[in-house]
């Protein structure tokens, strides 16, 4: 089941045209990655998707060390031109964002994956094998969860903390519980309304399931 849900997500290498813009919002992420790098904040006020941004950002960054580190460090004894190499690296991926959404497509995918194998574990610690079967199934072929997979988003890296912080509410512990506000933290800084999890190891607190 995860091994077929993880193909239906990658399957995005087959649309007609994989690297442009397939949803409205996904040209805003891949290029405040970008923009992190010349201190810009994020234009998107409820939309933080600190947790890939930053992600993203440190792909790319090893991706300039790639391609343009060793030209920087040549030029290390004029750093006007050394960071020049940085602005036309930059440039270069805004005419031709190409390179932005295969690594941001890339990105969703493999999260789109792990949220799926959370979602067996997460699952095994409050049902039982026919459970697990059937919400893996539901989450594997979910059109919805799938797209999101595929989309240069920060949805489904949110759903991943949050199916995460799921399966340690099955049986909280006190060190769960910090795991847990962290997770729900994390769930937040990728989209707000993710924060709601908050409230599951508040309530684990307060009915002494800890």
């Amino acid at each position: 089941m995860v091994i077929i849900g993880s193909l239906a997500r990658a399957t995005v290498v087959f649309w007609s045209d994989p690297w442009s813009p397939h949803q409205p919002d996904e040209h805003i992420l891949p290029l405040e990655a970008l923009a992190l790098w010349e201190g810009i904040t994020p234009r998107e006020v409820g939309w933080p998707a600190s947790t890939s941004r930053l992600v993203l950002s440190g792909a790319q960054a090893i991706q300039w060390l790639n391609a343009r580190g060793l030209d920087a460090w040549r030029l290390r004894s004029s750093p006007d031109k050394s960071l020049e190499t940085v602005t036309r690296w930059i440039g270069q991926r805004y005419v031709d964002p190409t390179p932005l959404y295969r690594l941001g497509r890339a990105l969703s995918v493999v999260v789109g994956i792990l949220q799926l194998c959370a979602t067996v574990w997460a699952l095994s610690q409050w049902v039982g094998p026919i459970g697990v079967l059937l919400g893996t199934a539901m989450v594997a072929f979910s059109p919805v969860i799938v797209a999101y997979s595929q989309y240069v988003l920060a949805d489904v890296m949110g759903l991943f903390f949050a199916t995460i912080l799921i399966g340690l509410a099955a049986n909280p512990t006190p060190k769960r519980v910090v795991v847990m506000g962290a997770l729900a933290g994390l769930a937040a800084s990728s989209k707000f309304h993710f924060g709601i999890w908050v409230a599951t190891p508040l309530l684990a607190i307060w009915f002494g399931r800890v």
